[in-house]
C-alpha cells in the first residue's frame, strides 16, 4: 500500500548525498521510491515534480549507470528503489577503484619529482618524567603487547620487579620476547629469573633504553639528570611514540645491535 505523502529530507542529508554524486533528480526519485514503493515514469514525474520530457533519462541513468534503481518491465514499465545499504557500497566501491586508478596514474610522475629530497618530519612524542611516571607507561605498553616485544634494557637490576607480573603474563599468551641485556648481567641472578620468560642476548654496553611493541609503540628511556630545577637528581625520562618513522628508527637500532649481541 503506498503512503499518501512523501517524507521530507533535512537539508544536511541532501548534501550529503549530493557529495556522493546524486543530483537533485536523482533524490527526489529515490527518495519518491523510498516512500511510496514501486512507481511508473508518469507517477513519479508527478510526484517529484521531474519534467516528464526528462524522466526517461535520468530513469535510464539511475537504472543502468548508477544502479540505484530496478526497473521492472510491464506496460507500462515501473521502478523500485535499490537496497540503500548496497548502493552506498557500491559507491565506495567505485570510488576507491577511481583512487587506485588515479594514484597509479600520478604516482610515479610525482615520486620521480620527489627524487631523494629529504624532508623534515615532525613526529608527536610523549615525554614521561621519573620513576614512577615512567614504569607506569612501560607496565601500560607491556599489557597491551600480544604478539612481539623486544627490549633493550640498561637498568634490568632496578625496573624488573616492578614489570615481572607483566613478563609473565607476555609468556602465558605466547607473545616473542627478546631481551638485550649488558654482559654485567651474564652471570646474575636477574638472568636466571629473566630468560624463563625470553630469548636473551648480550651486549658490553647499553647507551639507551629502547622498547619496541608490536612494531607499534616504541619508547626511548635515559636515566640522567634532565630536572634542571634539581641538576644534582638523577632519574629516569622516556619518549615514547607510535608515529611508524619513530617505531621503524628505535627498531633499526635494536635490530643492529641484537645482530651485534651475544648469547
Amino acid at each position: 500500500m503506498k503512503k499518501n505523502s512523501m517524507q521530507k529530507i533535512k537539508p544536511e542529508i541532501r548534501t550529503s548525498l549530493k557529495s556522493l554524486g546524486f543530483t537533485d533528480y536523482n533524490i527526489n526519485i529515490y527518495l519518491a521510491l523510498l516512500n511510496s514503493g514501486e512507481m511508473n515514469a508518469h507517477e513519479l514525474s508527478k510526484k517529484t515534480g521531474v519534467p516528464y520530457s526528462r524522466i526517461y533519462e535520468v530513469l535510464n541513468e539511475m537504472t543502468n549507470n548508477q544502479k540505484l534503481l530496478t526497473k521492472i518491465d510491464g506496460r507500462p514499465s515501473t521502478f523500485v528503489a535499490n537496497n540503500p545499504k548496497e548502493i552506498f557500497k557500491s559507491i565506495k566501491q567505485k570510488k576507491d577503484d577511481e583512487f587506485e586508478e588515479n594514484m597509479k596514474m600520478s604516482l610515479p610522475y610525482l615520486n620521480n619529482l620527489y627524487g631523494d629530497h629529504n624532508l623534515a618530519k615532525q613526529m608527536s612524542f610523549t615525554v614521561f618524567e621519573g620513576a614512577k611516571s615512567c614504569r607506569d607507561h612501560v607496565r601500560n605498553v607491556l599489557n597491551f603487547t600480544v604478539k612481539n616485544l623486544s627490549f633493550s634494557l640498561k637498568e634490568i637490576d632496578e625496573v624488573y620487579s616492578a614489570i615481572k607480573v607483566n613478563f609473565d603474563f607476555l609468556k602465558r599468551i605466547g607473545c616473542k620476547v627478546r631481551i638485550i641485556l649488558e654482559e654485567r648481567f651474564r652471570n646474575s641472578e636477574i638472568y636466571e629469573e629473566v630468560k624463563k620468560n625470553c630469548e636473551i642476548r648480550f651486549v658490553p654496553i647499553i647507551h639507551e633504553t629502547l622498547l619496541i611493541s608490536d612494531e607499534k609503540t616504541a619508547i626511548m628511556a635515559i636515566k640522567s639528570n634532565f630536572n634542571i630545577l634539581k641538576p644534582s637528581e638523577i632519574s629516569f625520562t622516556i619518549i615514547s611514540s607510535s608515529d611508524l618513522m619513530f617505531v621503524t628508527f628505535v627498531s633499526e637500532i635494536f635490530n643492529r645491535n641484537w645482530k651485534i649481541s651475544k648469547e
